[in-house]
């Protein structure tokens, strides 16, 4: 008896799979291609995925649009930020030199002038440089 149900089960399962294949050539202009060669749709979905993932990550690397220096003082605005740059890279201002005072003065003054309290901390480090 279970041997029965198992070559039925079987028959059923090639029937309607053929059957399917059958519907699909007759009802759909595509079919012999996708019956004859099944992998086509496979790699049809990952072209098209890979395709919509390229577009989504190219249109999310779109750079915002530059704000005015004449937006308001609590919006970024670029053209303010390149006036500072401008001042604090004008010469350069390796660690210790007097350039680097000055840098450091400007940005402090900069930051006292929006209202903040910015202080100056000082420590000592060591750099044990062997040579290699």
């Amino acid at each position: 008896m279970l041997l029965n149900m198992a070559n039925k089960t079987t028959i059923v399962t090639t029937w309607t799979t053929l059957h399917f294949a059958i519907l699909l050539k007759t009802l759909s202009p595509l079919a012999p291609v996708l019956c004859a060669g099944a992998f086509w749709l496979p790699v049809l979905v990952s072209l098209i995925t890979i395709g919509l993932v390229t577009f989504l990550v190219v249109a999310q690397m779109t750079p915002p649009a530059v704000v005015s220096a004449s937006a308001p003082s609590t919006a970024f605005s670029a053209e303010r930020a390149y006036e500072h740059l401008k001042t604090i890279a004008s010469v350069p201002h390796p660690t210790g030199s007097s350039e680097n005072t000055q840098v450091c003065e400007y940005l402090f003054k900069q930051l006292a002038l929006l209202g903040l309290q910015p202080e100056i901390q000082t420590s000592t480090s060591v750099y044990n440089d062997t040579g290699k």
